[in-house]
């Protein structure tokens, strides 16, 4: 496509991005000021990662992307202010990172001055743990690891006038509540140095492997610290895993990066809906067994009540498990999924919600799915990686029904009305995949492919500007002057 084509397009997307305005949260940035990078090479939990990936598409300023070992070793932080280690095996991550990788991290925090979040496996990673395989960027220490492998589940923890300065939010709970999953028990390192610990377990998680008890308590789940010219921030849960707490990850990423909070969505700060510890015990283990087997073999009443209950009991693989059941048979099975996955804040179905909502028949179910698809979309403003391109304008500039286009000062490529140098038109826009399905295609490559020959999810959200979003001009462009909008 050239590269007229390619501005007008957006111009275009400009005048129908409104879609998330009235939802009560921020609206993508055109320009993503903070590039963040998921580690997704060997040793990250996939779960883990594109949970992070998700929780982070919350804030609006945020573009991640994933990044593996061989990128980071042929210069790919150049392009980071922030990396994000998710849950895993912190050694195995280290592993994969190599000795240049290693030390390209190093460099890229202490030298460099960016920062680094580490979740779970990730804050392992981080610490200056002796005899084991760690990056050594944060003065704390792991112990008991011969006994890692604890349990899981709902914790408590507590935290301290530090920690709610960073997370205001949850000042007048007393305790908070997480996902834990075989997290680091952390201590201040040998070696010593300034740390700053924000909030502490109150729970005592010794469920499996003869872990002793008593350890957990008052050892740091949340901890930050400076390391050279840059920031590390450290959490030994899974804040991207729980429902009502995912916002936490993108303001922990703010702080390494030295960017002023922001406040979210109500839709996505939630901290009052976990209230108590769920530990899986091994009657517990053995009932999310059995549930996980309902959803399988179950008849569909008993399906029904195995998603509610996975719900009930915050199952960490329960949102990957239920997904599937939006596929089913039976409209009460879809239905139940759709609320259950909603209430997950699993917004990476989106584009599974969306295409089961065009082909659903039964009026009540689609009524469901088109619930659950508002309420995930309110808690993802997603931003496409890569970041788009700067498109400096404003929503007055965008191409109107009818009108031809014309050049604007300063930049002839972007189309009609009135012209802000400095403004950045914001919102969001859904596309159907077959949008660009038309013929006489400005791309090859896009021709009976649509979005998806662009490597874009059609059925998703995106930010407005830049290249990613320009699939065909030939085919948005009569769209827009025949209906007035582009197809949503």
């Amino acid at each position: 496509m050239n590269r007229t084509m390619t501005r007008l397009v957006q111009g275009l997307l400009c005048a129908a991005s409104v879609a998330l305005l009235g939802a009560g949260i921020a609206p993508p940035a055109l320009n993503p000021s903070l590039r963040v990078g998921v580690f997704l090479g060997n040793g990250a939990s996939g779960t883990s990662g594109e949970n992070a990936m998700e929780a982070l598409r919350i804030d609006p300023d945020i573009a991640p992307r994933r990044i593996t070992a061989n990128e980071i070793a042929s210069g790919g932080l150049d392009d980071l202010d922030v990396l994000v280690f998710p849950g895993g095996s912190g050694s195995r991550q280290v592993n994969d990172l190599g000795a240049m990788g290693v030390a390209k991290v190093r460099e890229f925090i202490r030298t460099a001055g960016k920062g680094a979040v580490g979740l779970c496996a990730g804050a392992y990673l981080l610490t200056d743990t002796p005899d084991y395989a760690c990056l050594r960027l944060c003065p704390l220490s792991a112990v008991d690891r011969e006994h890692d492998e604890r349990g899981h589940g709902i914790i408590a923890l507590e935290m301290n006038s530090a920690g709610l300065e960073v997370f205001p939010e949850l000042k007048g709970m007393g305790k908070s509540f997480l996902y834990y999953y075989e997290g680091p028990l952390m201590v201040p390192s040998a070696a010593g140095g300034p740390c700053e610990i924000l909030g502490t377990f109150t729970s005592d998680i010794h469920l499996e492997s003869g872990a002793p008890a008593g350890l957990m308590p008052g050892k740091p789940v949340l901890a930050r610290a400076g390391e050279g010219k840059g920031r590390v921030f450290l959490c030994a849960c899974h804040p991207e895993a729980t429902p009502g707490m995912r916002w936490m990850v993108p303001r922990m990423v703010r702080w390494v990066a030295r960017r002023e909070a922001i406040p979210y969505s109500p839709a996505v700060v939630r901290p009052k809906i976990s209230d108590h510890e769920i530990l899986f015990d091994e009657a517990l283990r053995k009932e999310e067994s059995d549930l996980f087997q309902d959803l399988l073999y179950g008849a569909n009443g008993k399906r029904v009540r195995a998603i509610h209950r996975l719900v009930e009991i915050r199952s960490w693989d329960g949102p990957r498990w239920v997904a599937g059941c939006l596929r089913s048979d039976d409209a009460p099975v879809r239905r139940e999924a759709a609320k259950a996955l909603a209430e997950w804040e699993a917004t990476w179905v989106l584009a599974d919600v969306s295409t089961v909502m065009k082909i659903e028949k039964d009026p009540g179910t689609r009524a469901t799915l088109e619930f659950a698809a508002s309420r995930l979309q309110s808690m993802a403003p997603a931003v496409e990686k890569p970041a788009p391109p700067a498109f400096r304008g404003s929503t007055a500039g965008a191409l109107r029904s009818g009108e031809k286009p014309s050049s604007s000062p300063g930049n002839p490529d972007v189309r009609n009305g009135s012209w802000n140098p400095t403004g950045r038109a914001r919102g969001t826009l859904r596309c159907p995949p077959q949008a660009g399905d038309i013929p006489n295609s400005d791309s090859s490559t896009a021709k009976g492919r649509g979005l998806l020959g662009f490597g874009m999810n059609g059925t998703g959200t995106y930010a407005i500007g830049g290249w990613p979003h320009a699939v065909s001009g030939r085919s948005f462009v009569p769209a827009f002057r025949g209906t007035g909008r582009l197809p949503l």
